[in-house]
C-alpha cells in the first residue's frame, strides 16, 4: 500500500506523539513527593505543638525504697486527645531513681504505664573527673476516649530524689504518622529525582576521571 509523502511525516508525528505519552516523567513526579514530604513534616510539626499547659506539679517522694503520688482528675474533652508528658527529677548525686507513670481511669483503675530509670552519677579515673546524668524524660500519650483520668506516678530509689516535677501539656495531636509518611515522600522523591537526573552517576563518573 503506497502512502503519500504527507501521510508518512503525519503517521511518524503521531507515533513520536504516542511514545512521549507512553514515558513517566520522573522529575515531576519527584517534585510532587518531596512537596507532599515537605507538607507532610510541616504538618508534623504542626501537631507536635503544645496548645495547653494542664499541669505543673512537683512532689517529694516520701519514702526510702518506694513512694507513689497522684495527679488528677485531668479531664479529656475529645476522642484520641494526645498529651505530653515530662517528667524530671532532682536526684542526689551518685543515686538512681525509676519513676513509673500510670495511667487511671475514672474509677481509678489502672489503664497503662510508662517510665523510665533515671541516675546522677560522678566520680574521677584516669582521664579526669566525669558526671553521667539522666534526670528526666517526656512521652506522649493518647487517650482513646473522652473522660475523666488520673495519673499515678510510682517512685523506686536507692536514695529518694528531692523533688520529681510532672508537666503535663495538650497537643495538637500525633504527630508520628505524618513524620513518617513525609519521610517516606521524601525518600521516594529523592530516588525518583535521582532516577531522573542521575546525579549520583554522573558525580562518580566526574571523581573517576
Amino acid at each position: 500500500m503506497a502512502y503519500k509523502l504527507s501521510d508518512r511525516h503525519g503517521q511518524d508525528d503521531i507515533s513520536a506523539d504516542n511514545n512521549d505519552s507512553g514515558n513517566v516523567d520522573f522529575g515531576k513526579l519527584a517534585t510532587v513527593f518531596i512537596i507532599f514530604g515537605l507538607l507532610s513534616l510541616f504538618t508534623a510539626w504542626m501537631y507536635s505543638m503544645e496548645t495547653e499547659k494542664m499541669a505543673n506539679i512537683s512532689f517529694r517522694p516520701a519514702g526510702i525504697s518506694s513512694s507513689s503520688a497522684e495527679i488528677g482528675p485531668l479531664t479529656v474533652k475529645k476522642h484520641n486527645e494526645t498529651y505530653s508528658i515530662s517528667v524530671s527529677a532532682n536526684l542526689s548525686s551518685q543515686s538512681w531513681a525509676s519513676i513509673e507513670g500510670q495511667v487511671l481511669n475514672s474509677n481509678k483503675e489502672y489503664l497503662f504505664s510508662f517510665g523510665k530509670e533515671l541516675s546522677y552519677y560522678s566520680g574521677r579515673d584516669y582521664e579526669g573527673g566525669w558526671t553521667e546524668v539522666d534526670n528526666n524524660y517526656s512521652i506522649n500519650v493518647t487517650f482513646p476516649k473522652a473522660g475523666i483520668y488520673y495519673l499515678k506516678f510510682n517512685t523506686q530509689s536507692d536514695r529518694p530524689p528531692n523533688a520529681v516535677g510532672v508537666k503535663i501539656s495538650k497537643k495538637r495531636g500525633s504527630s508520628i504518622p505524618h513524620m513518617w509518611f513525609g519521610i517516606l515522600a521524601l525518600i521516594i522523591g529523592i530516588v525518583l529525582n535521582e532516577m531522573k537526573n542521575r546525579t549520583f552517576r554522573n558525580a562518580m563518573d566526574r571523581f573517576e576521571s
